[in-house]
């Protein structure tokens, strides 16, 4: 029971790190370039997400 116990909870662990680099670690990078006036560099990346999810609102799966 102790195992399956450690098991479940290292899973939930591996989880929450995923979800950490899915969701929160861009938004980190975000704020420390907007620390460092990275203007160029954000707008890249705008530009980059408008592409990336302009051929997904097209295809209708939004």
């Amino acid at each position: 029971m102790l195992a399956s116990f450690i098991k479940g909870f290292y899973q939930g662990v591996m989880d929450f790190r995923r979800i950490y680099v899915g969701y929160f670690a861009p938004i980190i990078a975000v704020f420390r370039l907007v620390k460092k006036r990275s203007w160029n560099y954000l707008r890249q990346i705008r530009v980059a997400y408008r592409y990336a999810f302009w051929g997904v609102k097209v295809r209708g799966r939004v």
